[in-house]
């Protein structure tokens, strides 16, 4: 697209800076990446184990808040310099206080519930807790989208010029898809805004998810046709993705006027997505299959004083996310960091200063988001619908200890994945205990016994994965290497 001159707001950084893959992390679940790209370190630091936790106090399972967070993000260290941050969208922000400078968290773009003919006087507040200073809610509510307000004719078509054909009380794609438009553009209404009438900001982050979501329902459809999808859907659907890839260029390249030339810009994603051969044809049945769509890459484009032009740069990670920004700033990175400076970025070799950790400030007993019942289980019906969980239970005690579990599951895939092979130990052998029929956990256990030397207990860990009808080339993979090791 970049070649074909489709998307001149992201060329335009490229050409004039740096960019490349940006490696991800395991597991892949944008919370726990999203924390880490705000953080520089793993989830085992930051404690954002995925999408949903259980409320400590209430026992009930709610989205994941800043209150989860323990480590400190880059607009805390900014801020603690007298630096000035906007933030809109991000991840485990909802209920962020005392910010020096704005605050939109993710829960501001969710509207549900609307009816097409009320006025926008009378729809739904966000929760308590979804701006900092609470009074941005006088201006940003209002600016808030609708999916009603996705013009069918005006903007629809865009995406898919034959919807006048789809039967859409059978098919709810559109559906889908113009919820994620609203959600992308009230990010955009809230960021242009700030931009606009707090314009005093030294740094500025805003996260987009709707392409990730748009394809994650739409990239099947995407040119070339897969042999499992329908010749009629594949002609209908094919032009979404790439014009969900227009419109965010459109909303770049605004945001880059508003920020002003003398602006430093990096554009990150958290990884990447499979458009091409590598598209799979089964996405497996459990919790957050769906990230078998994603590609191990992302990508990172940044320009501004300071950076090389035109040039590709290698081996950056998620977690060098914040070191960089901290050294741009002149800052110190914290020694505890698992990233690092990606000096091949920039123009002129600065020595990287360092400090022990940014931590000694924290303050502990964060606002935790005030949100109702009813308004957690619209966004958790959101991640279910979107494959990222299982669906709730209705008995409470049920889903506290199912996402418990689930949240272990994950925390010991970063362990693994760090090498904390006797953090994830303990993790996973709860998660075996537990649901001994899940083949993915009792494989993992065998791999992370297999890495500590626990030869006999990986040998029945994988035969359990192989009883239990999982991936058969990979436990077999693990009872051969115990065999050579017993030699």
């Amino acid at each position: 697209m970049i070649d074909r001159g489709e998307l001149p707001a992201l060329q335009s950084i490229i050409e004039g800076g740096v960019s490349g893959n940006l490696g991800t992390l395991e597991p892949q679940l944008s919370p726990m990446l999203w924390t880490s790209i705000a953080t520089g370190k793993m989830a085992y630091h930051h404690g954002v184990a995925g999408f949903t936790e259980v409320d400590p106090h209430s026992g009930r399972v709610v989205p994941v808040s800043a209150a989860t967070r323990k480590c400190r993000t880059i607009w805390e260290m900014l801020g603690e310099r007298g630096l000035k941050s906007h933030v809109v969208g991000w991840f485990a922000t909802q209920g962020e206080q005392d910010l020096n400078g704005c605050m939109v968290s993710n829960l501001h773009a969710h509207l549900k519930d609307i009816a097409q003919d009320q006025d926008p006087a009378d729809w739904p507040a966000p929760p308590p807790g979804t701006y900092w200073p609470p009074e941005l809610a006088a201006e940003l509510d209002e600016l808030r989208v609708s999916p009603y307000e996705i013009d069918p004719d005006e903007i629809l078509r865009l995406f898919v010029p034959r919807a006048g054909e789809v039967d859409q009380s059978t098919d709810q794609r559109l559906a889908l898809l113009v919820e994620r438009l609203a959600e992308a553009y009230s990010v955009q209404a809230a960021a242009t805004w700030l931009m606009e009438h707090r314009p005093d900001w030294d740094f500025m982050a805003v996260y987009f998810r709707a392409i990730d979501e748009i394809s994650h329902i739409f990239m099947p459809y995407h040119p070339p046709r897969m042999a499992e999808v329908p010749e009629r859907d594949f002609e209908i659907y094919k032009g979404v993705v790439e014009m969900a890839y227009r419109a965010h260029d459109l909303m770049l390249q605004r945001l880059l006027g508003l920020a002003g030339e003398d602006a430093a810009v990096m554009l990150v994603s958290d990884h990447g997505f499979h458009s091409d051969h590598l598209r799979p044809r089964y996405t497996p049945n459990v919790p957050a299959g769906i990230t078998v769509w994603h590609r191990n890459q992302g990508v990172i484009a940044a320009k501004g004083q300071g950076i090389h032009s035109d040039v590709l740069i290698h081996g950056a990670r998620l977690l060098d996310i914040t070191p960089t920004i901290l050294h741009w700033f002149g800052l110190p990175v914290g020694e505890d960091m698992e990233g690092r400076v990606l000096g091949e970025a920039f123009s002129s070799a600065a020595a990287v200063a360092g400090i022990p950790t940014w931590e000694s400030t924290l303050q502990e007993g964060r606002s935790r988001s005030a949100m109702s019942e009813d308004e957690s289980k619209a966004l958790l019906d959101q991640f279910v619908k979107l494959g990222y969980i299982d669906e709730i239970p209705a008995d409470a005690d049920l889903a506290a200890i199912e996402t418990a579990r689930e949240n272990a599951w994950n925390m010991a895939r970063a362990c693994l994945y760090g090498a904390r092979y006797e953090e994830a130990l303990p993790l996973l052998e709860d998660c075996v205990f537990a649901f001994p029929e899940r083949s993915d956990y009792a494989q993992l256990l065998a791999r992370c016994q297999l890495a500590l030397g626990l030869l006999d207990e990986a040998d029945d860990s994988a035969a359990l994965a192989l009883a239990t009808g999982g991936y058969i080339g990979g436990a077999r993979l693990i009872q051969a290497y115990v065999a050579l090791e017993k030699q």
